[in-house]
């Protein structure tokens, strides 16, 4: 088994109290067959949870090496894109990190430019869809995986990840989710992608339970606002960007885009941002969100 270097944390991957942990090769119904039937049709009314401190938290998807080499395109070598990457962490001051498409050759030069400055955590096997954090802000906690169906209903395992915030004591869940596109390269991943967001509702209802903040991230893949509706009023979380501030608000942001941040009744965000300077542009087809947690 392939091992990654680093502060990757590779504990043994756990169930999260759901189902146990899949691997790719048992296909998708292992990991949704029982999700379906047991998502709850609400969650409004849940207890408010209180960040104590605050952080700024974010999600990008970092355009994975193989998708692109540097020179027939518009995008940067991988090597490039992730020193803009980093640069653009540490001027926006990012505290925690929910990254996509997180393929070898960017831990490995993540791993050289940031020094131990973040850890990472992700599935051994499965890493590209990683969590990380300022090990000055954060403490590792501990970590699990969740199987999502990807491209084709293959089980991907993808982070939950515990940390505790330094300053208070408090332990807060990160989540980085990646749910396949349907387009016309990847045709009829339309139902995976629906199974994809029922097992995450489920986790978020899961861990509403254990009373402390939690945060769905990442590149879901989804635009509409019927599908924001669906997650906030399940979830009972507050949508990072829609100026509500009110767990279970359909009420969107005033610009759509496929990769969201959703937190626990009672987070409050704000100061979120789209980061889409040029330089991003050179990073990744995706822009750098932003949002500052209290």
């Amino acid at each position: 088994m392939r091992r990654f270097p680093f502060p990757l944390l590779l504990a043994s991957v756990l169930g999260l109290g759901l189902a146990p942990a899949t691997e790719a090769s048992q296909g998708a119904s292992a990991a949704s067959g029982s999700v379906e039937s047991t998502v709850a049709t609400g969650q409004r009314g849940a207890a408010r949870v209180k960040v104590r401190g605050h952080f700024n938290l974010a999600t990008f998807n970092v355009l994975g090496h193989s998708h692109t080499n540097g020179r027939g395109d518009r995008f940067a070598s991988s090597a490039r894109r992730m020193r803009i990457t980093v640069k653009a962490f540490q001027r926006r001051n990012v505290h925690v990190v929910a990254l996509q498409e997180f393929e070898e050759q960017q831990w490995r030069t993540f791993r050289r430019l940031t020094d131990g400055r973040y850890g990472v955590w992700a599935h051994e096997r499965h890493i590209a869809n990683a969590v990380a954090w300022r090990t000055k802000k954060f403490a590792f906690v501990r970590a699990r995986t969740i199987g999502v169906p990807y491209f084709h209903g293959n089980v991907r395992q993808m982070p939950v990840v515990f940390l505790r915030h330094r300053a208070t004591g408090q332990t807060m869940a990160f989540t980085s989710f990646h749910n396949p596109v349907t387009s016309k390269r990847r045709p009829g991943n339309d139902k995976w992608r629906a199974r994809a967001i029922k097992r995450e509702i489920l986790l978020a209802q899961h861990l509403r339970k254990r009373g402390i903040p939690a945060f769905l991230s990442g590149d879901f893949n989804e635009r509409s606002e019927r599908w924001q509706c669906r997650v906030a009023r399940r979830t009972n979380m507050v949508t990072a960007g829609n100026g509500s501030g009110r767990g279970g608000s359909c009420k969107t942001p005033d610009r759509m885009r496929i990769d969201w941040i959703f937190g626990s009744n009672g987070v409050i965000f704000s100061r979120y941002i789209a980061v889409e300077s040029r330089r991003v542009q050179l990073a990744s087809d995706h822009p750098l969100i932003i949002v500052n947690v209290r």
